[in-house]
């Protein structure tokens, strides 16, 4: 899921991403995000939280993922999935922000902890894993964040 957060971030701002790496053999590989990317985990109160503080603040990047995307065969379905339901009542298990300006996405995330794995790139995201015990998490970087549940 926090794959898919990020992608946004790349998708919307292709200069996040750096030129492809290249060894010294001369396989080339993928570029990656140039910046850190840092991930947090909270309940499913801490991510709705940390939505509604994005939304007041008016970050210039925000990205979403609904527990009804497990369950969707393509990207059609999953837009129409987030389409069918109003913003309060979206079952958020993460949610990525980025924000050109550092002052939004701290404040957004609030008082979450730091989640066991970090990414390299740029970007926050916060989510579920899909576990039977589902985590949510937050990502965040300079400055994308992820907030994962």
């Amino acid at each position: 899921m926090t794959a898919f957060l990020l992608s946004g971030f790349a998708a919307a701002d292709p200069s996040l991403v750096g030129p492809p790496y290249v060894d010294a053999s001369g396989n080339e590989y993928l570029p990656m995000l140039r910046q850190p990317i840092l991930v947090y985990a909270s309940d499913a109160a801490g991510v709705r939280r940390a939505y509604e503080r994005t939304l007041a603040r008016e970050v210039d990047q925000f990205a979403i993922f609904t527990r009804d995307l497990f369950a969707t065969p393509n990207d059609e379905a999953n837009r129409a999935a987030v389409a069918a339901v109003p913003a309060d009542e979206l079952d958020l298990v993460g949610i990525a922000v980025r924000d050109h300006e550092r002052r939004s996405t701290r404040s957004s995330t609030g008082s979450v902890r730091s989640h066991s794995s970090f990414l390299s790139g740029t970007g926050v995201s916060w989510g579920l894993t899909p576990k039977p015990r589902l985590k949510r998490t937050i990502v965040e970087t300079g400055v994308p964040h992820v907030l994962v549940p």
